[in-house]
């Protein structure tokens, strides 16, 4: 029974992330929070790692995670089947069957009769969900569990099975004294216990009365048997090999008919629980999460930080952002120290792993351009003194332009070269962005040199110019507002409410503005 469906569909030779972005988000800490398993946490940082720029792979996994988020039993479905893959996968690599070459017959059969159990417990589920609803993507994969095909299939194993199971059950009290010789009289009758109804449990029995390799028993966690030896099996073979010889020909029609594929399944069964739990989560808590559509700019209306969320932040005291794409792909941030401007530059490289992994964003509304490639250049820390620190960045600078291809990447820069002097800082920083410019690169430059903003404004007739955000306070009482706009703004609506907030006229504010660039 070959699997016939792959809810991640991971791109081939697609070019992995950086390591220092899974670093500058602080992926794994993210991932930690939200996931209480390690298996799931792996998973999703694997796929996000990925970073796949396929975009009939990412609206497919969109598609899959989407149902999971709002079907409860659609969710319930895929995680009763990685439950039952896992129990399946500790039978499969029980040592015994690599210590005991003679049970690869009896491997076949008690891995298929396991399989088919977990199967036929998806196929009943699969039939049973209400799919209205449901995109056409799952209703494929669900109509293909319960096939006429893979019913007539499993119906046919089932009926070879049955008589072999009835046959092994009747397996009762074993003489082996005339089978093993280990320097000690062992009993004339074995009688194992019977309360169990597996055959592998009635020989995990034997093999423990007769204390043939004890070290190395299997513990019965997990409802898997202790292992038994070669020799213990060998004897069961002989004294009942009108049985076994039944199990000799089951493995031999069914062999081939158990696809390890199910076992792979496993992981990537992680990685979309796993995305699917983080959004059911902050969904729950009241917040919005939206499937986001592939397109050729970005617009990302009212998106927010996971990290707030995992404060404990209730959505009514987080702080909503918009991160649009106008003339401009990349933007300087500006604005008053702790006023937000990190904490937006990582929410929006979040969304932008996000949306490339699964398809969903913390926002409220979102298209996104998909990148081929994305990079993060945050303060490395390590070093004391400033010039060691500077050649570092210089480097992981020059590796970013080198990778980054034309139009398609995804930049993200914080506080760069704030270690240096401000007419070097301001000499390295306006080199960078003419390059990032020159090649199309999306992105964002968290800055604290405010004279950039005057750079910027000199980009504006070329091709690709640079913009400007900048992080608001509260005029009269100097309270951080956190609300990241566009500097350009000051005439649309929002700007207009900020000013009657305030009890200012626009020229006021182009005064304020004039007079803070005569400042610095």
């Amino acid at each position: 029974m070959k699997l016939f469906f792959d809810p991640i569909k991971a791109q081939p030779d697609v070019k992995p992330l950086d390591y220092c972005v899974a670093i500058d988000m602080q992926l794994e800490e993210l991932l930690n929070a939200f996931l209480s398993s390690k298996h799931q946490e792996e998973a999703t940082l694997e796929i996000i790692n990925q970073f796949c720029s396929d975009p009939e792979i990412i609206s497919y996994r969109a598609d899959i995670v989407d149902d999971m988020i709002n079907s409860d039993a659609f969710f319930s479905l895929f995680c009763d089947l990685r439950a039952d893959l896992w129990d399946l996968n500790l039978l499969y690599e029980l040592k015994m069957f690599k210590n005991v070459p003679e049970m690869a017959t009896m491997k076949t059969f008690l891995i298929i009769e396991k399989f088919t159990e977990v199967y036929k417990k998806f196929m009943d589920g699969a039939e049973a969900i209400d799919k209205t609803g449901l995109s056409a993507t799952v209703k494929d994969i669900l109509s293909q569990t319960y096939s006429d095909s893979m019913k007539k299939q499993l119906d046919a194993i089932l009926k070879d099975m049955s008589g072999l199971r009835e046959s092994l059950e009747t397996i009762g009290e074993i003489r082996l004294n005339r089978y093993f010789s280990r320097g000690q009289n062992i009993e004339n009758s074995i009688i194992p216990k019977t309360e169990e109804p597996s055959l592998t449990m009635q020989l995990a029995g034997i093999s423990e009365r007769l204390g043939l390799d004890a070290a190395e028993a299997y513990a019965p966690a997990v409802h898997q048997p202790r292992e038994f030896t070669r020799p213990v099996f060998k004897a069961l073979y002989t004294l009942y090999y009108d049985i076994f010889k039944n199990i000799d020909a089951f493995h031999e029609k069914y062999k081939d008919v158990f696809d390890t594929s199910w076992l792979d399944l496993i992981r990537k069964l992680d990685a979309v629980i796993g995305f699917a739990r983080i959004f059911r989560e902050i969904k729950e808590k009241g917040f919005d999460c939206v499937k986001a559509t592939a397109s050729d700019t970005t617009d990302i209306l009212d998106f927010y930080s996971l990290f707030l969320v995992k404060r404990g932040l209730a959505p009514d005291q987080v702080v909503y952002n918009d991160y649009i794409y106008d003339k401009s792909s990349f933007f300087f941030i500006t604005g008053p120290n702790a006023g937000g401007k990190t904490i937006y530059l990582s929410a929006v490289g979040l969304c932008q792993l996000f949306f490339q992994a699964c398809g969903h964003v913390p926002a409220k509304k979102a298209k996104i351009k998909i990148m081929k490639r994305m990079f993060t250049h945050f303060p490395v820390e390590e070093y004391n003194d400033n010039s060691g620190r500077l050649v570092e960045e210089q480097g992981r600078v020059e590796r970013i332009l080198k990778d980054a291809p034309d139009g398609c990447s995804l930049a993200l820069f914080n506080e760069t070269y704030s270690s240096t002097k401000a007419d070097i800082a301001y000499k390295l920083s306006t080199e960078l962005v003419d390059k990032v410019l020159e090649h199309d690169i999306s992105g964002l430059f968290v800055t604290h040199l405010h004279s950039l903003k005057d750079y910027a404004a000199e980009t504006y007739e070329r091709p690709h110019p640079a913009g400007v955000l900048t992080a608001l306070n509260d005029e009269k009482t100097g309270k951080r507002l956190y609300k990241i706009v566009p500097l350009s703004t000051q005439n649309s609506s929002f700007a207009r409410d900020i000013l009657l907030k305030y009890d200012m006229t626009v020229e006021q504010m182009l005064e304020r503005i004039q007079k803070k660039r005569e400042e610095n």
